[in-house]
């Protein structure tokens, strides 16, 4: 790899030199400040629905009814691999008790911090050695790429559940110490930095590290990342480098030694959601799951809480093959475009793939999660494909349009993302809107019917209530919570017996759900 590198590091060949550009960006978005104000504006005005957005689902038992967060003092133990993300949640308890607009604040202000790192990070990529000694460097194709990458990250529709769903905050924080960190670190990398900035950049790169591990367990590839950038866009790893190295290579026991604590033992903090799927049944379904991130970052349509996703159980099924096919096709083609072409946009369009799949891994790979898909974990992700599309756009495909019609495709993009995760964010603004939205697009969520039978029930919509439940009970029999709401809501009505029935049947697949055993008891 290193050789493949250094060959790339320096004049590109006479065939491959850059044309100029013919639509240089705005002098005021070649500014820092100019594109954080940029950022921020637009991210509010398409955010702006979200304030009064409830506390939904996981929001409940993980920031409502959690005790842990209602007293800081519970945070001096500094145990815990999610122990900055709760507490975040702690202080915005502290300063506001539950108060809906402070937790969406700083959903919103770490998601324009996230935007305005992006620019930064691809702006410091075309500073480094393999780049700036090339024919692009500190252009005005490099920032138009940076510019579009940020913008596109600030306005997909994608974000909307790492963004609005609060407890997502978990998924938007850790990524802000990723960027933080690989920001950072290429600070501290550049031939620009004297002895002295090198150690400062490098020791707050560290920090951001470990206060992404203690954050979400996504963050457990940065000290991969951060190799990966050394041999990219540095060119070499020698025995100095990785010297350098160790103490981020280190950080990589923060997440398990953290879950050690919590659980007992390295492999169930990993897999604290462990499904009853095994790890190929995972792997295989995952396959597929990729390919449908991957359609989503294109084309965000028909986005969803709850995908009613199949699982897949063998290899062999031909959905499984052609998903495998695709990712290794896609996987040759960055290992190609990195180690071997020398066209500098395609090394750069391949990081972004590389980018993609190792942010991706923690959570889309062997160890199985509760449920196989969920649009927050592409938040992450979707800065390695974002900067591969920005890569395309204002570099890959030069030759086929002029800049400013490139520049003209990006803004009509940025206008209708924009428009869709505002109205995406309208179907957050209720809990009706968001489990109706649910069962429509996946009929057979038994979470979904039973989700929109209990705020049905809360409501004193019984009959409806009662419908949802039993649908959630076709889909699964043993679905212990759709029993035990379906018993609450028929002894509302009167219906006694069937409600002691269901009673029996919820304590009998899950003999620990105490309400049931309550009622239960009350009713006889």
């Amino acid at each position: 790899m290193g050789k493949a590198s250094q060959r790339k590091i320096g004049s590109k060949e006479p065939t491959r030199v850059l044309q100029e550009i013919d639509f240089p960006p705005p002098h005021f978005l070649t500014r820092p400040l100019s594109v954080f104000l940029l950022l921020a504006v637009l991210a509010t005005l398409i955010y702006s629905n979200t304030f009064s957005v409830p506390f939904i689902f996981d929001d409940v038992p993980n920031i409502v009814e959690n005790p842990r967060i209602k007293d800081l003092r519970n945070f001096l133990d500094l145990s815990g691999s999610r122990y900055i993300g709760y507490l975040s949640f702690a202080l915005n308890y502290h300063f506001g008790n539950l108060s809906l607009f402070g937790y969406h604040l700083i959903n919103l202000i770490i998601h324009i911090a996230n935007g305005f790192l992006v620019y930064l990070l691809v702006r410091l990529l075309f500073q480094t050695p393999s780049i700036s000694r090339g024919d692009w460097g500190e252009t005005d194709r490099a920032s138009w790429i940076a510019l579009a990458t940020a913008l596109l990250f600030v306005v997909h529709p994608i974000q909307t559940q790492a963004v609005t769903y609060i407890v997502q905050r978990l998924a938007s924080l850790a990524t802000l110490f990723y960027l933080l960190s690989v920001v950072f670190y290429l600070k501290g990398r550049l031939p620009s930095a004297d002895v002295r900035n090198k150690f400062f950049w490098c020791v707050l790169a560290l920090l951001s590290t470990v206060l992404a591990m203690k954050t979400k367990e996504i963050s457990f590839t940065l000290p991969i990342m951060l190799v990966l950038i050394e041999i990219v866009f540095f060119g070499t790893l020698d025995k100095e480098r990785m010297v350098f190295l160790i103490p981020f290579l280190l950080t990589l026991l923060v997440i398990p030694f953290s879950r050690l604590d919590v659980v007992g033992s390295i492999e169930e903090g990993f897999a604290q959601q462990t499904t009853v799927l095994s790890r190929s049944e995972y792997l295989f379904t995952e396959f597929r799951v990729i390919l449908t991130y991957l359609r989503l970052l294109l084309f965000p349509i028909n986005q969803n809480l709850d995908y009613d996703y199949p699982v897949s159980h063998s290899s062999f099924e031909p959905s499984v093959l052609i998903s495998l096919l695709f990712l290794l096709t896609l996987f040759a083609m960055s290992v190609y475009f990195v180690f071997v072409s020398s066209s500098t946009w395609l090394s750069l369009a391949g990081f972004g793939i590389f980018w993609f799949f190792l942010t991706l891994s923690v959570e889309s790979s062997i160890i199985p999660i509760w449920d196989v898909i969920f649009e927050h974990r592409l938040y992450l992700p979707s800065v390695g494909f974002l900067m591969t599309l920005s890569m395309i756009l204002f570099g890959g495909i030069r030759v086929k349009i002029r800049d400013k019609a490139a520049a003209i495709l990006l803004l009509g993009v940025l206008l209708v993302f924009s428009v869709a995760t505002y109205k995406r964010n309208i179907v957050w603004g209720e809990e009706l809107t968001l489990w109706q939205d649910v069962v429509t697009k996946s009929p057979g969520s038994q979470r979904g019917h039973n989700n929109l039978g209990a705020f049905l029930s809360k409501k004193g919509e019984l009959d409806k209530a009662a419908f949802h439940y039993s649908k959630a009970l076709e889909i699964n029999p043993r679905f212990a919570e759709a029993h035990h709401n379906l018993a609450n809501t028929l002894a509302k009505q009167g219906r006694l017996e069937e409600a002691v029935q269901h009673y029996l049947q919820a304590l009998q697949i899950n003999p620990g759900l105490a309400q049931a055993r309550e009622r239960l008891v009350m009713l006889i």
